[in-house]
This record gives structure tokens, C-alpha cells and sequence, in this order.
């Protein structure tokens, strides 16, 4: 199935189930409508009249007949019946004669009168009592409307997140958290009507609309629990729990599925008692509830047959983890069995078993909100910058829902238990008018939930959650405020108009009221106006966000983590939209970090360098500037109105584009002096990481390079070999190796590999790995550079070359074959104090040069010393721009050329380290070989 056909399916399913609860609903509204009520409810219990008159109390102050629900301003009301008062009779038939009543009640309709015998105290009277229609009691029409009003926003909230992310798991739960919410308000609308029994003559019937509208809303709210626990497990991403045991959601859902699938039969149970009269109804409600708890002992049996034919495989504990539905009827098999055992041997507590298993469910389910909140506050903890203001809005939504509900039901219990106290008529019909004013409101206030979660869903923070506060109490009131005086100065100066010039008729009247309402309306406007621009004050100042900013720059480990503070700083700061900074990366300035808009920008969303850097001298609004079409269409599509460049000295690092103000105003020259302040902070930190960034290359090159070279360099009868290798600051290429062929032959291999950084240093494991492939006592100098060419110039890029010298020294035919590509020719130093360059072979590797490659050969005699080196030797520079030259080393080493090869390597490396005070301009690369 396609995502447009899930969609699609899924409005569907709902608008179904919507169009069947309304017309249910309706239908009742209609048939209480026709039937009418009196307002009241008594306690209608079998007695009689003995009892009654001696006053027998089931609570306080109540007995038989008590009055104890009387709607304020209902028909009952009105003619003066109050709680506590005691209803005799009605119509003539004993308020403790349930059958008469019924039969009285189900000849009655609305418009009928009602004549209540009625005991206030001692004294009794007659009233008489009009049926009336239920529908035109205010709070009730008030209640309705909030709880349509509620409903529709539920389902026109769910269906616009849905079509705007129909691929987003989140989206699609949150569409079915408000698909069932929708349903459940609207059957709350007839809830009260049904569960009151206002009507005032005999209690409900249990029938099926009864069962209907307290059993279809009760199973909604089962259903609606773990739709909330299980959003708040995956937004805005899966929680880890979820993460490594994926069957948790399952869970979740378990547990109040269970509740709400026992819900519809339990709920028939009054129905069946109802229905069938005398000792036949407990029958049937046995037969019912043996019927039932055979059928949850069987499946309990066949889900534990699968559980345990699964374990054989996956294990007993994961075979019943993986599988929760089964497990929970598994689990409620448990105590059923054990009572319809018990029951066989006569014993009846086992009933207590199975009553106290589904009180546990139902105190579960209840208890979700809990869990809801407590994973929102840890992904709130556990969220980086953006994704707190983002999580926020659906966890303040939740808090403030259910701390309205759980404080309404606190406040109802309290006050319901405060009219069952020996308190005066009159105080009695003030709590319940308070009761029935505040029950409407976790309705109302539950519409922050879904409003919330479609601001998080969407990912744009339009405001902060204390912005929208401020704009719905403080601007409420101060907005209230301007209305109030305007009212007040346009009636007062009107009415004082009037009275001054003695107007009588009644056109003038209005049209000077107008004339003073027109005049008027600039001073509104101006006052709204400065309402609004205070209202959206700015809520951090600026030298706060740039001390916060700088102390960034100095403590930031990591690029990303301080760009999306300093973005989090800025928005906060500004109070606008979006803000996105934009680095540069090689030929484009790509979004590095954001606030206010989608995840998917960064790192993906990207302007070509050539078509905005020539404008990133100076701020400037890109509405107003002539930019490349693609480029105006991205900045325009992200609403920016302002662009900020970063800048290092004459290169431009990158920019920051910010979309409008929240307040509307325009950025001021105080927001872009800030603005470009904080640029400069950014521009500096953004240096610092490239800084940063370029000596952790060179760190990795290093280590690179000194894992190539050789640990330890291999003995060889007949000489003395030393090598060493001395990093600059900057990271080079430069490679030395030495190969044993055999035990009187070795391969003496030196390289340079032209550039530098993690580039270089790769470049040079390439000639490594080649070299040691190539080299081999029967395979000629010559021969090896050629094969060593044809491997490191297919990795070679641009302008890049590698210099290269190879030799094989056979010191038993004191001998020294070689090839040079390039390099800087060894020095061969004679005993005698003369020497020779070792220059023979071919061009150095690159694209452009090829072989082929000549062979060198030159005899070699004890006390001669042969010296391979780098240009770091030969052409180092101190201070003074004075190069080391390669006359100066061959006069060193000429000088001591009686020495061992480890000393006279370290003269050297001592004499160009001298030279340069230290600090050597490139690496310096030297291996020694004295002749025995």
C-alpha cells in the first residue's frame, strides 16, 4: 500500500467512525430533547415507608428519596427543589417504588408536568414540575460547544499533520492519538445526560445506549493512553529503551488493549440484570460472567501452547517478551483459572482473584500520563540545543493537561464530598454550580496537546513556549485593556456629547457615537501597537549573548556543538524566526547550523560561492539585492531577510542569514551592530577549528609516516647503516627504508613525496607498500623504480610528484647498483676525503614523466661513507633566509668521515638543527651508511 493510500484509508476509517459516533450523539441529544428532564436526581432504593419516615441515612444527611444532584437553573431548580430535600413521591407513586416509576417515566415526554411530594425537614408540600428539554440549559450548551469546538480541533489538527508528513511515523501516530480523542469528546457531549439521570423520576436503564456511550468512551480513552506513551517514546526520535528492546512499544499497547477489550462485557452485565427479572437475572449474570471467563481461561491456554512452542527456539523469556498480547492473556488466564477451580470445589473468593487482576490493569492503564511525561522530561534532559525547544512544547502540552485534569478531578471529589456534609441549602447548590462551571475545563485546556505536538512535529519554533504565555495571558489582558478604555471613552464622551447638545433623536445619537469611535480608532491602534512591540521585548540582551558567545569560542571542543549554540544564542537574542549559519566548504557555502527550521538543511543545504560572495562585504537584505536564481530562490524560500557576513581578514568564511522578527519589526542598526559583533566571534572560533583541525592532519600524517618507517634498521655484515627521520611543524612526505636482501646485500630507499598534510603522508604509504612489494636481491634498481611508478602515479593528482632514490649495496662485492628518479643525489664520501653524486636514472614520478630508468653502479672500499638525505638537509633556511646548501654537508660529513654512521648522522642532524635555530622549515630525512 502506497503512503497515498494509507492516508487516504486512514481518513477514511476515521471519517467514518466520526460521521457514526456524531449521529449517535445526535440521536440522543434528539431523543433527551423529546423526552425531557427535570434537572434532579434522587436516591431511588427499594424500602419502605416505614424506613423512610424514620429517616434511614445512607450518607450523611441522605436517606430514601434524598435529593442529592440538582442543576442549577434547571427546571427542578427553578420551582425550588434543592439538595437534601426528599422526595416523597412522584405523581402520586412512592419514591421507593422503582417498577411504578419506570412505568410512570416511560409514559411521560417532554412538556409533561410533574407533581413531587417534597419533605424539606419536617414540613411537606406539593411542586409541580415541568419536563423540559435539557438542551436549552446554558452550561450544558456551553459544554457542548467546547467539547465540538475541542473535537474538531483534534481531528483538523491531526489530518493537517498528517498530509504534511505522511511518511513521518510520529506524524501517523499523533494523526490516530487525534483520530480516537475526536470520537471520545464528541460522545462526552450526551455522557452527562446519560450518566446524570437527570431526568428525575426513576434511575437509567442499562440499555444499549447506555452501554454505548460509557462503553465506547471508556475504550477510546484505554486506546488513547498508549497512543500518548507511544508518541513519547519516538519524538523527537526513539528513546533508547525502544531502541534496544523494540517490543516495549508492543507492551505499551498491551496492557490497555487488554483493559479495553474486557470493558464492552462488563459493561453489558446491567444490562443483562435489567433485562430478565427476579432471581432469573442473577442467573443470567452468572452464566454470563462463566461464559466469559471459560473463553479468557481457553485463549490464555492457547497463547501460553504458542508462547512455549516459540521458547523452544527463541527462549522461554524472550518468546513471551516478544509476544505481549499473548502474554497478557496468558497472565489474566491465571487468576480466572484459579476462581473457576475454586468455584468447583465450592469455594467463591477466587472471584477476588480475577476482580483484583483487572483493577491492576485498570490502575495501569490510568496511570500512563505518568510514563508520557517522565519520557518526555528524559529526551528533554538527554536533547541537544534545538531539539529542548522543540520537546518542550508537546512536554509543557502534556504537564499542563493532566495537571488541569488530575486538579478538576481533586477539586470535583472535594467539592462532591463537601455536599454530602451537613451544609445549608443554599451552600450546597453554590458548590455544585462551581463543580458544573470548572468540568468543562481539562475539555478546553486539552487542546494544548495536540497544538503542541503539530508546533514540534512540524520543527517550526514560531516562539518559545514563554513567548506564547506572555501572548495569550499578558497580551490578553493588556489587549482586553485597550478594548475596555476604548469602550469606555467612545460611551462616556458620546454620552457626554449627547447630554451637552440635548440631542433627542435617536439617528443623531448613534452617528455622534460613531463620529466619536472613528476619531478614536488611531489612539486604539497606536496603544495596540505598542503592546505588540513590547510584548516581543528581547529577552536576552546583547552584551550578555556575545560574553556568551566569546566564552564559547575559548571553550568549544567540537565545530558543530558551538555553531549550534551560537545559532540557539542568536535566535534567543533576536526573537525571529530562523537563523542559519552558513561555512564554507571548498567551493560553497553549505548550512553548518540552524535554529527554527527543518534537520535535513544541515550539511545538505548549500550556495555556490561565485554567486553570493561578491555581496559578503556588509550586511544586506537579499530581498533587496540582485543574486543568482538559485541562490535567491533558497534564501527566499527560507523567508531571510537579513544576511551577516563571517569574515577572516580578506576571505569570506561564511555568512549568517536570519528570517524576520517574531514582533514584525524590522532589524534596527542596534540588531546588525550586534549582528555583525557576533559574526566577528564566529569568525574567530571558526579559524580556531580549521586551526585546529589542520594540526590534528598533520598529528595523523606523522603518525602515518613514522609507522612506514623502519623500527629498527637491519644489520648487514660488511657495514654500518643509521637512518633517522625529523619532523618540521608542517607534516612532509619524506620516506627512507631499508630492506635486507640477504646476508651480505640490503636495500637502501629514500623518497620525497612533494606536499604536504594527510594528502602527503598517504601519498608515501602508496610508495612504501610498493616498494617493498618491488624490491628483492634478483630484481634490478632500474627495474624497481619503473614498477614503483607505474603503482604511485595512478594515485597522483594535479601538479604532484615524488622524488626517489633506490640502491642495492652488496657489501661482500663491495658494490652499490642504483637508480635515481629525481632525488637529491647521494653523496658517496671517499676514504680519501673525495666524493661522487650518485645521479644516474630517470625523471622523478609523476603524470607527465616517464621512464625508462638507468642503472648506476660504483664500487665502494672500506672507510667509505655513503649518504642519502632530503632537501630538509640541504636546502634548510634559518631565520635570516640563509640556506643551508649542499656544499655546507658535504664539508660536514668529508670532516668526519672517519666516524661510525649513527655519529655522523647525528653531526649532521645537529648542524642543520644549529642552523635553524631549531625550528626546521620541513622534514629532515638522513641515512648513513659507513663501508666496513
Amino acid at each position: 500500500m502506497t503512503v497515498r493510500q494509507r492516508v487516504f484509508a486512514a481518513l477514511l476509517a476515521t471519517g467514518l467512525a466520526m460521521t457514526g459516533v456524531t449521529a449517535f450523539t445526535i440521536f440522543r441529544l434528539r431523543e433527551w430533547n423529546a423526552r425531557g428532564w427535570t434537572g434532579i436526581q434522587f436516591f431511588v432504593l427499594p424500602g419502605d415507608d416505614e424506613k423512610s419516615s424514620k429517616g434511614t441515612r445512607y450518607l450523611s444527611g441522605y436517606g430514601p428519596g434524598s435529593v442529592f444532584i440538582a442543576r442549577t437553573g434547571a427546571p427542578a431548580d427553578r420551582a425550588g427543589i434543592q439538595v437534601r430535600d426528599v422526595i416523597v413521591s412522584v405523581n402520586g407513586v412512592p419514591a421507593t417504588d422503582i417498577e411504578r416509576l419506570r412505568r410512570l417515566d416511560e409514559t411521560l415526554a417532554g412538556g409533561d408536568r410533574l407533581t413531587y411530594r417534597v419533605r424539606i425537614g419536617s414540613r411537606e408540600r406539593d411542586v409541580e414540575v415541568m419536563l423540559e428539554s435539557p438542551l436549552r440549559d446554558p452550561l450544558l450548551i456551553a459544554r457542548t460547544f467546547i467539547l465540538a469546538v475541542v473535537a474538531v480541533a483534534f481531528l483538523a489538527i491531526g489530518t493537517v499533520v498528517l498530509l504534511r508528513r505522511p511518511d513521518d511515523r510520529r506524524a501517523i501516530v499523533f494523526f490516530a492519538m487525534m483520530a480516537v480523542g475526536a470520537p471520545y469528546y464528541i460522545t462526552q457531549i450526551v455522557s452527562q445526560l446519560d450518566g446524570l439521570g437527570a431526568r428525575g423520576i426513576a434511575p437509567p436503564r442499562f440499555g444499549i445506549s447506555l452501554i454505548a456511550t460509557f462503553g465506547f468512551g471508556i475504550a477510546l480513552a484505554f486506546v488513547s493512553l498508549p497512543l500518548a506513551l507511544h508518541l513519547a517514546l519516538i519524538f523527537p526520535r526513539e528513546r533508547p529503551v525502544v531502541l534496544r528492546r523494540p517490543y516495549v512499544i508492543r507492551w505499551v499497547w498491551a496492557i490497555p488493549l487488554l483493559g479495553a477489550f474486557l470493558i464492552i462485557p462488563f459493561f453489558a452485565l446491567p444490562a443483562i440484570a435489567q433485562s430478565v427479572p427476579g432471581d432469573a437475572a442473577m442467573a443470567g449474570i452468572k452464566a454470563w460472567f462463566t461464559a466469559l471467563f471459560v473463553v479468557l481461561m481457553l485463549t490464555g491456554l492457547g497463547a501460553l501452547i504458542h508462547i512455549a512452542r516459540k521458547g523452544r527456539t527463541e527462549g522461554w523469556r524472550q518468546a513471551f517478551l516478544l509476544r505481549p498480547f499473548l502474554a497478557m492473556f496468558v497472565i489474566l488466564a491465571i487468576p480466572v483459572t484459579l476462581h473457576l477451580l475454586l468455584r468447583a470445589w465450592g469455594e467463591r473468593r477466587g472471584l477476588f482473584l480475577v476482580g483484583g487482576a483487572l483493577l491492576v490493569v485498570t490502575i495501569v492503564s490510568l496511570l500512563y500520563p505518568v510514563p508520557t511525561v517522565v519520557s518526555l522530561w528524559r529526551s528533554y534532559r538527554e536533547a541537544g540545543a534545538e531539539e529542548k525547544r522543540q520537546i518542550q512544547w508537546p512536554l509543557w502540552g502534556f504537564i499542563i493537561a493532566f495537571s488541569t485534569k488530575f486538579l478538576v478531578m481533586a477539586v470535583s471529589t472535594l467539592l462532591g464530598f463537601m455536599v454530602m456534609l451537613e451544609l445549608s441549602r443554599s451552600m450546597s447548590r453554590s458548590i455544585q454550580l462551581l463543580n458544573w462551571l470548572i468540568e468543562p475545563v481539562p475539555y478546553l485546556v486539552s487542546i494544548v496537546i495536540p497544538v503542541s505536538f503539530a508546533f514540534a512535529i512540524f520543527k517550526y519554533r514560531l516562539m518559545n513556549i514563554d513567548l506564547i504565555v506572555r501572548r495569550t495571558v499578558t497580551y490578553a489582558i493588556l489587549s482586553g485593556a485597550i478594548v475596555v478604555l476604548y469602550l469606555v471613552l467612545v460611551g462616556g464622551l458620546g454620552t457626554v456629547l449627547v447630554r451637552v447638545t440635548g440631542v433627542q433623536n435617536q439617528v443623531m445619537v448613534i452617528a455622534s457615537t460613531l463620529v466619536v469611535a472613528l476619531l478614536f480608532v488611531p489612539l486604539r491602534n497606536q496603544l495596540q501597537q505598542l503592546v505588540d512591540r513590547n510584548l516581543f521585548r528581547e529577552r536576552v540582551d546583547y552584551p550578555e549573548a556575545l560574553r556568551a558567545i566569546a566564552s564559547n569560542v575559548v571553550t568549544a571542543s567540537d565545530s558543530a556543538q558551538f555553531l549550534s549554540q551560537a545559532a540557539e544564542l542568536l535566535q534567543r537574542a533576536l526573537q525571529n524566526r530562523a537563523v542559519i549559519l552558513f561555512s564554507r566548504r571548498h567551493e560553497a557555502f553549505v548550512a553548518a547550523a540552524k535554529i527554527g527550521v527543518s534537520d535535513s538543511i544541515v550539511g545538505t543545504l548549500s550556495i555556490a560561492a561565485p554567486s553570493i560572495e561578491p555581496l559578503l562585504e556588509k550586511p544586506f537584505d537579499p530581498r533587496r539585492r540582485t543574486l543568482d536564481e538559485s541562490a535567491a530562490n533558497l534564501l527566499r524560500r527560507l523567508e531571510i531577510s537579513l544576511v551577516i557576513p563571517i569574515r577572516s581578514g580578506s576571505s569570506a568564511l561564511g555568512f549568517l542569514a536570519l528570517a524576520p522578527k517574531l514582533s514584525g519589526r524590522e532589524f534596527d542598526v542596534e540588531d546588525i551592530d550586534f549582528l555583525i559583533s557576533a559574526a566577528d566571534q564566529i569568525g574567530v572560533a571558526l579559524d580556531r577549528f580549521r586551526l585546529r583541525q589542520e594540526e590534528g592532519e598533520f598529528e595523523q600524517a606523522r603518525e602515518i609516516q613514522q609507522a612506514l618507517l623502519p623500527r629498527r634498521i637491519p644489520a648487514v655484515a660488511g657495514a654500518e647503516i643509521a637512518g633517522s627521520w625529523q619532523p618540521a611543524r608542517a607534516v612532509g612526505g619524506d620516506y627512507f627504508d631499508v630492506l635486507p636482501l640477504g646476508d651480505a646485500s640490503v636495500a637502501l630507499a629514500i623518497g620525497d613525496v612533494v606536499g604536504k598534510g594527510m594528502p602527503a603522508a598517504l601519498l608515501m604509504s602508496s610508495l612504501q607498500a610498493a616498494v617493498r612489494a618491488s624490491a628483492s636481491a634478483a630484481t634490478p634498481p632500474e627495474e624497481v623504480c619503473e614498477r614503483v611508478r607505474r603503482v604511485v602515479t595512478s594515485n597522483l593528482t594535479g601538479g604532484r610528484f615524488i622524488t626517489f632514490f633506490y640502491a642495492v649495496l652488496d657489501t661482500g662485492a663491495k658494490v652499490v647498483r642504483y637508480a635515481n628518479a629525481g632525488h637529491n643525489p647521494p653523496l658517496l664520501i671517499r676514504a680519501d676525503g673525495t666524493f661522487e653524486r650518485l645521479a644516474s636514472g630517470g625523471p622523478v614520478f609523476a603524470r607527465m614523466f616517464g621512464g625508462p630508468y638507468e642503472r648506476g653502479e660504483i664500487r665502494v672500499a672500506a672507510g667509505d661513507r655513503l649518504l642519502l638525505f632530503t632537501d630538509g638537509a640541504s636546502e634548510a633556511m634559518n631565520a635570516a633566509g640563509e640556506i643551508y646548501r649542499e656544499e655546507r654537508l658535504i664539508d660536514l660529513a668529508s670532516g668526519i668521515r672517519d666516524r661510525g654512521a649513527e655519529e655522523i648522522r647525528r653531526r649532521i642532524a645537529d648542524d642543520v638543527m644549529q642552523f635553524t635555530d631549531g625550528e626546521l622549515p620541513d622534514d629532515l630525512t638522513l641515512v648513513v651508511v659507513a663501508v666496513l
